[in-house]
């Protein structure tokens, strides 16, 4: 099962849940193991260095600088993506929401064509660039492969344009609407192009990477030498396991503007008179 799949298949707070419990276990279970040596480290006194005999600061120290890089560097980060992923998921759906009034738009002047004047042809093009975006490649976008859905959407608009090709060698530019099909053609094909193009690609999973990467050092570095009495030593540890564990499922969940619950779905059903 892929992730696409297990977003889809799985409810968003079943999903919330494992991911906290996995993240607050392993972290409160790795803090309990070595906590004997943690502490250890934390009493070592600070001694000087053999050969210049100026004292030699304790590691904890060192340590908590590090920490205090690799948080900013998170916390950087997760608000960054945070507010891309976010604009995504808008862009996408007014995206969508634009597809599909410019695709009514193009049907209706298609309309107005007659049958023998390239209406007909018209109307199977566009039916069938409908099912093109919305059934070939929307599945794709799902699963976070926008090279499929890109190449199928140019596959579609080229068929689309073929049609135009042989409606006006039928006639159809002699027709008024010819004009104002042609250019809801062109918004419904410029729509299409930027869905496409929504759905996440390699950079977006190698930020997510390096996300994790960075929010799982932190939780190792605090639950190795961030050490105090016991209870509140695993206490704090799996309130930041926790509270990164819900961060880090946040900014997954939205980096796909067509999976999870805030997912984009086509919205052609609602444009009046299209079944």
């Amino acid at each position: 099962m892929s992730y696409a799949e297990y977003v889809n298949a799985v409810p968003a707070p079943v999903r919330l849940i494992i991911t906290v419990v996995v993240f607050v276990s392993l972290s409160v279970a790795l803090a309990w193991a070595f906590y004997g040596h943690s502490l250890r480290l934390a009493q070592e006194p600070e001694t000087p260095d053999e050969k210049s005999g100026l004292v030699v600061p304790k590691a904890s120290s060192f340590v908590d600088r590090i920490l205090a890089t690799t948080m900013f560097a998170f916390v950087f980060l997760l608000a960054f993506m945070l507010g891309q992923f976010w604009f995504n998921v808008r862009s996408a759906d007014e995206d969508n929401t634009n597809f599909a009034f410019h695709y009514g738009a193009a049907v209706g002047y298609a309309r107005m064509l007659p049958a023998d004047a390239g209406g007909d042809i018209m109307m199977q093009a566009l039916a069938d660039y409908r099912s093109a975006i919305t059934e070939d490649a929307w599945p794709l976008m799902v699963n976070a492969d926008p090279q499929g859905s890109i190449a199928l959407q140019k596959e579609a608009t080229l068929r689309i344009l073929d049609a135009e090709f042989e409606a006006y060698k039928a006639g159809a530019s002699e027709q008024p609407a010819w004009g104002a099909t042609q250019g809801a053609i062109g918004d419904m094909v410029a729509d299409s192009a930027d869905l496409t193009v929504s759905a996440p690609g390699m950079g977006v999973t190698g930020a997510l990477l390096l996300l994790y990467f960075l929010g799982i050092t932190n939780l190792v570095l605090l639950a190795l030498f961030s050490v105090t009495r016991m209870r509140f030593y695993l206490l704090g540890v799996g309130i930041v396991a926790g509270i990164t564990a819900v961060m880090l499922f946040v900014v997954t969940d939205l980096s796909n503007p067509f999976a999870g619950p805030h997912a984009v779905v086509p919205n052609l059903m609602q444009v009046p008179g299209f079944s």
